[in-house]
């Protein structure tokens, strides 16, 4: 699992999943990302995605969130995106993403 250095890593907590992500988040960093999103919907706890750090995003990236998105409500799992770069924010806004917009806590 990367570590809190790493572009994407995970944090846990008995009834939190706290998966952050900051610089370039595109497809170099898919596999860990993807990695840390399936332990976070196996752990049955909340998901926290925090994106206030993200400097770059692609749509590797926004299918990953998407995925996880539809997997956590068909498990009834909590998902909030939050804090979320403006960088990051536009780009899913602007991507088509809209499915993924209305997780993003203000």
């Amino acid at each position: 699992m990367p570590a809190p250095n790493s572009p994407c890593y995970l944090m846990e907590s008995e009834k939190v999943s706290m998966v952050s992500l900051r610089g370039d988040i595109r497809i170099a960093q898919a596999a860990a990302l993807k990695e840390i999103l399936i332990k976070s919907i196996n752990n049955n706890n909340s998901i926290l995605i925090d994106m206030s750090k993200v400097e770059k995003l692609d749509v590797t990236t926004i299918q990953l969130l998407c995925a996880v998105k539809h997997k956590a409500e068909k498990e009834g799992i909590d998902l909030d995106i939050a804090p979320i770069s403006k960088v990051g924010k536009e780009f899913i806004q602007y991507s088509g993403a809209g499915a993924l917009y209305e997780y993003i806590a203000d």
